[in-house]
């Protein structure tokens, strides 16, 4: 199963098209269509994009890790 791409994504939660979704984040809308051809909103707009659309960072860019949950970060603390 291929995975969504962002741009879909974003487009999905926001009920918009992407020269919509391009003036909402106030960009270009050729900037958008480079997110969605590369896969990724790039880092410069990620924190817009998280605020716009609430998804997570790392499910609109894949470069970034996803964030610990606090199960991971209780245990990592007991260990010590």
């Amino acid at each position: 199963m291929k995975p969504t791409n962002p741009i879909d994504l974003m487009t999905q939660v926001l009920v918009c098209s992407q020269t919509e979704l391009a003036e909402k984040m106030g960009v270009s809308p050729g900037l958008v269509t480079m997110w969605r051809k590369r896969g990724h909103v790039t880092l410069r707009y990620l924190r817009k994009a998280v605020e716009l659309t609430g998804l997570p960072p790392h499910v609109l860019n894949p470069l970034v890790p996803p964030a610990p949950t606090p199960a991971k970060t209780e245990r990592a603390t007991e260990a010590r």
